[in-house]
Parts: C-alpha cells; sequence; structure tokens
C-alpha cells in the first residue's frame, strides 16, 4: 500500500520496539480511491465516533523542528506538579518563573550562551509548531475537539495538549505571538472545550461551518462532512449522511435545507 511520505514518517516515530501499537489512521483504513464511494461514504460517517471513542489522538507535526525536542522535553519536565484535567487546565498558563525555568533549561541543551539568544530560539520553535500546516486542515477541527486524550508530537517527543495550549498562552502574553498565528490553535481549543462541557448546541454546527469555512480541504464536499461528528446522536429531524457522489454544489445545498428543516 503506497501512503506518503508525511504518513510514512509518522509510522517510524510512533511504532514501539518491545510491543505492538494499535493505530487507526484514515488514510489507510478508509479506501480513499473515487472508486470506493459506498465505503468512503459509510466511513466518513462514523469519523466521529472514531475519534471520540480512542483511547488517545495524536496530532502529528511532522519530523522534530529546530529546538521542538527541547521544547517538548521541558513542557513534560516542568508541570509534573500541575494537573492534566482539563476543567484545571482553562485558564492555565505558565508563571514567569516556569518560563525563566524552561529559558534556563533550554540554554542547556542548545548550547547557547546569552539568555537572549536562547529565548529567540524558543519563540521561533514555538512559531514553527503553532504555523505548522496540520492546524489549517479542516479534518482535524472535530478529531482535536472530540478527543478524551489529546497530545501534540514532533518527531519522538510527545506533550499534552494541555500543556501546549498553556506554554503558547503564557508565551503569547510575555513575549507576544501574533493573533494570526495562534488562532487556528485557539479556534481548536475554544470548540473542544465547549465540546468536552457540552455547551456544543445542534444550532451551532451552521456557525462552526462558517467559522472553520477558511480550513483547507482536498475535496470541497469536507468542508461540511468534515465537521459532522460534532452533531451530538439524537438531533431531531432528518438524518444528514455523507454523499461523495453529489457535486461539491449539491452538498451545500442539501446542508442548507437540512439545517432549515432541523432549526
Amino acid at each position: 500500500l503506497r501512503v506518503t511520505e508525511t504518513l510514512h514518517t509518522a509510522l517510524q516515530s510512533l511504532r514501539q520496539k518491545e510491543s505492538p501499537v494499535l493505530l487507526w489512521v484514515d488514510q489507510i483504513c478508509i479506501n480513499q480511491s473515487q472508486a470506493a464511494v459506498v465505503e468512503r461514504n459509510q466511513q466518513v460517517q462514523r469519523m466521529g465516533k472514531i475519534y471520540e471513542n480512542a483511547d488517545s489522538v495524536i496530532i502529528w507535526l511532522g519530523r522534530a523542528t529546530r529546538i521542538s525536542d527541547a521544547i517538548f522535553d521541558c513542557l513534560n519536565t516542568l508541570n509534573e506538579d500541575q494537573s492534566d484535567d482539563v476543567e484545571d487546565q482553562e485558564a492555565a498558563t505558565y508563571t514567569e518563573d516556569r518560563i525563566n525555568a524552561m529559558i534556563s533549561r533550554l540554554q542547556g541543551v542548545s548550547g547557547l550562551r546569552e539568555e537572549g539568544q536562547v529565548k529567540e530560539q524558543f519563540m521561533m520553535g514555538l512559531r514553527d509548531l503553532v504555523n505548522n500546516a496540520w492546524f489549517s486542515r479542516i479534518w482535524v477541527v472535530q478529531e482535536a475537539a472530540l478527543a478524551k486524550n489529546l497530545f501534540v508530537q514532533a518527531g519522538s517527543r510527545r506533550v499534552l495538549w494541555t500543556r501546549f495550549v498553556a506554554c503558547i498562552r503564557s508565551m503569547k502574553e510575555m513575549i507576544g505571538i501574533p493573533l494570526a498565528e495562534t488562532r487556528l490553535v485557539y479556534d481548536i481549543e475554544t470548540l473542544r472545550r465547549q465540546k468536552l462541557s457540552e455547551d456544543l448546541e445542534y444550532s451551532d454546527l451552521l456557525m462552526i461551518v462558517e467559522a472553520f469555512r477558511g480550513r483547507q480541504a482536498t475535496d470541497l464536499r469536507d468542508k461540511i462532512y468534515g465537521l459532522f461528528g460534532l452533531i451530538k446522536s439524537g438531533i431531531p429531524g432528518p438524518a444528514f449522511q455523507a454523499d461523495y457522489s453529489k457535486s461539491p454544489q449539491q452538498v451545500f445545498a442539501d446542508f442548507t435545507e437540512w439545517h432549515v428543516q432541523v432549526h
């Protein structure tokens, strides 16, 4: 089976030497050919449940970038006394002492002597991560929003999503990262909190489709289908089914009609 170079690298990084790892990857587990419309329709309809019931979901950002290994190591070691509970992390930020401790640690592993240089490298490393193409794709929105346990991984290093977001929030406030660069991360975090707290209502789906319309999709129909896993089960009214035999124009028309009927 031919896979992309990105997936090949991910599989090499996610495997374990001593034990098998059970993974679900849509590129492999769903027949992506145009001829397999029926299977694709069925599997896309199930993707929300797949991500919602997974033990964990991994955001794969590709190979390690600049000092990402050191950043992830710091995030994992400097937060052992901090709760990873989602509710406790709602307004979590890193204190200035934590940031300074992280910079000191990075100074030791990066070989840079000047604190200013380390801070600059730290900022560049974080900006590389938040600007990763992963965050710009439409399908990742529901994948991240529905996950019970969400992790960010680059190369061989992995960190909890809550720690990743808390670090970005703090660094943005202390040093300043342009809002345009962090918005893709914050939008997912906001939606994730709404979903986990069950504040997401049926009527919010149109708002979500509009809010995330700028996300990239190889297939324009996925601008709709890629978000339908966010609908709660038991929604009143007619069901909305994925159908890749229809044109993008027809899919958007069907969605409009469905939304009017339901609401």
